[in-house]
């Protein structure tokens, strides 16, 4: 993976982590949610099962680069719009 990927891959990290940590909804956090739950589920279904939110956002976030393309563009869109999202 080169530098730049890394890069990109850790500001989606810190984007999903932000997304997926915030208490309020808006359109798009939900659209994040909503775009990342098929990959939540297939990567991370100790997780899920265990209902253990805290565990399925790390396992995600540990994943994203196995996450489906819906996901990743999801939390890049969010990231777009909230550049200076604190990662939670």
């Amino acid at each position: 993976m080169t530098v730049s990927r890394r890069s990109s891959f850790a500001g989606l990290f810190a984007s999903l982590v932000a997304v997926l940590a915030a208490g309020g909804a808006n359109a798009q956090s939900d659209a994040v949610r909503a775009a990342c739950q098929s990959s939540v589920h297939a990567l991370c279904p100790k997780e899920v099962a265990a209902f253990d939110r805290t565990a399925a956002r790390a396992c995600l976030i540990k994943n994203i680069a196995k996450a489906t393309p819906a996901c990743r563009d999801a939390v890049a869109a969010y990231k777009a719009q909230h550049p200076n999202a604190p990662p939670n």
